[in-house]
């Protein structure tokens, strides 16, 4: 009696559960179904959300493109505006700026021009009657006629009291200016000295004292072939050179109109 109330009872749990098994796999479709129509619709919304999204954006963008060539059509015209209202105004006498640019004028100078140049008669051997004429002057006259071959190259030295006792034999305060033409080698015995005194009296008494104390061996290593010491007016000359340079000179400084 138990075995067939257990085997009755183990039949019935079978069944039962076939029974539930079979019920279970009815509603699996279903909520399957049910899962997948809302995955669905989720999709269609995020979809629709997407394309109205892309929808907006390219609205967006065609207005702007829309305002800027508006605004590029518009800056144009205002421009033009601007220009045909300041053509339109006439100018005012206060205007600072000229549309023609003023002529300018040189700008004239203070200054006035340099008058043109004019030779200069440096040589005073034709100076006025009753001027003096420079001791150098005088000693360039007293070289005429002596030979380009025979005249050695001199130096002009201005005679002071350091060197006067040296070229002359006197010192500087004998007279009132001297002048020396020396040759510039030393081996070559040439010298023409100038004096000038105070007067004609005082030139005379200047010769003999030149005369008495100028050494013609003054080079130490030669010696002048002549020396001649000669007096015209306030003029001293000493000449200490070879013969016929001493004799052109002296000759010379008896033809001055001094």
């Amino acid at each position: 009696m138990n075995m067939k109330k257990l085997t009755a009872l183990f039949l019935a749990a079978i069944l039962a559960a076939g029974i539930l098994a079979s019920c279970g796999n009815d509603a699996e479709p279903s909520s399957e179904a049910s899962s997948e129509s809302s995955v669905t619709s989720e999709l269609d919304s995020e979809s629709s959300a997407e394309s109205s999204a892309e929808s907006s954006a390219e609205e967006t963008e065609s207005s702007q493109a829309e305002e800027s060539s508006q605004n590029e059509s518009a800056e144009p015209s205002e421009e033009s505006s601007a220009s045909s209202e300041t053509a339109s105004k006439p100018a005012t006498g206060n205007s600072s700026v000229s549309s023609k640019p003023a002529a300018s004028k040189p700008a004239e100078s203070s200054e006035q021009a340099p008058p043109p140049a004019q030779s200069v008669n440096t040589d005073d051997s034709t100076a006025p009657e009753g001027a003096e004429v420079s001791l150098s002057s005088i000693i360039s006259q007293l070289y005429e006629g002596i030979p380009e071959e025979e005249m050695p190259m001199v130096m002009e030295i201005a005679l002071t009291a350091e060197n006067s006792e040296y070229y002359v034999g006197v010192p500087s305060s004998s007279y009132t200016e001297g002048l020396a033409s020396d040759s510039a080698i030393g081996s070559i015995a040439h010298s023409v000295c100038l004096l000038r005194a105070k007067d004609a009296d005082a030139a005379a008494a200047l010769a003999k004292d030149v005369e008495s104390k100028a050494n013609p061996a003054k080079w130490i290593c030669v010696t002048a072939e002549k020396m001649i010491v000669k007096q015209k007016g306030d003029l001293v000359l000493l000449i200490m050179a070879s013969s016929s340079n001493a004799d052109t000179i002296s000759a010379n400084f008896d033809n001055l109109s001094v």
